[in-house]
């Protein structure tokens, strides 16, 4: 069995760009679970939120956006603010550039912590930053 830290890094393809994504962090699931409130009795999850969380939490890096450009010919970047998370602004454009389904299921997948199995059209999870020394 293989067990990620929250500090490892693994490489995940989608379409032309390259992921970088850690395990989430106890606390960063315990905000995950946040978004589940009590409604008449029932456990309800704000899927949306979640997911977005999910990969604001995940991501740490993505390679690849020179080929992506805004409509007015701007290229996207990613920026990250102090805390080490992307900022809305650029989550909200490589969201745009998942797709809504491809967004919903990779989080699912980040939640689950299931980086191998998969089965997302367009998504390839190539495997963890080598560590090893030589």
């Amino acid at each position: 069995m293989i067990v990620y830290r929250p500090s490892d890094r693994i490489a995940v393809k989608v379409g032309e760009l390259t992921v970088w994504i850690s395990p989430l962090s106890y606390e960063e699931k315990t905000n995950l679970l946040s978004t589940t409130k009590m409604v008449g009795g029932k456990a309800v999850s704000d899927a949306g939120k979640m997911s977005y969380l999910t990969l604001k939490y995940s991501i740490k890096k993505v390679e690849g956006l020179e080929s992506c450009k805004f409509a007015d010919g701007s290229p996207c970047t990613m920026e990250f603010g102090a805390d080490g998370y992307p900022t809305d602004e650029s989550l909200e454009t490589l969201l745009a550039i998942f797709g809504n389904t491809t967004s919903a299921q990779l989080s699912s997948s980040l939640v689950l912590g299931n980086y191998k199995n998969t089965s997302i059209e367009g998504v390839e999870f190539i495997g963890p930053e080598s560590k090893k020394k030589h």
